[in-house]
């Protein structure tokens, strides 16, 4: 099977940056963007205290699922927690079922699985 990927597809690695913070909250607006640091420290407590959602403005983060949505309109996108290894990849993984015409990405856990499987990282 081969593997297809977009043309804007990046395998540039985030693992040794050396600009963020231990743990960066980023949302998925055609590349990560981070979260201020207010709502990124509001998201990071909401998730050390173990709470499903984190209300953000105008946005509902979905902490399990690893996504946010927008009140008003419902439109959601991927959030992930960067800087845990177990909650981050470093490589945007999309899949296409109509032939390459429209894109959507994996979750933050299949990216992990697919980089592991193309041995981005070393089994621990």
């Amino acid at each position: 099977m081969a593997l297809v990927l977009p043309a804007h597809f990046s395998t540039q690695s985030y693992l040794t940056s050396s600009v963020l913070p231990p743990i960066q909250w980023q949302y998925w607006d055609g590349g990560w963007k981070n979260y201020s640091p207010s709502d990124n420290a509001l998201l990071e407590q909401t998730f050390q205290r173990g709470v499903r959602e984190c209300h953000l403005s105008r946005y509902l983060i979905f902490i399990p699922e690893m996504l946010q949505m927008n009140m008003f309109s419902s439109f959601r996108r991927a959030v992930r927690r960067f800087g845990d290894k177990q909650n981050y990849s470093s490589n945007i993984w999309e899949y296409s079922a109509d032939g390459g015409v429209n894109w959507s990405l994996y979750s933050p856990d299949d990216c992990d699985t697919l980089d592991m499987a193309a041995g981005k990282f070393d089994q621990v």
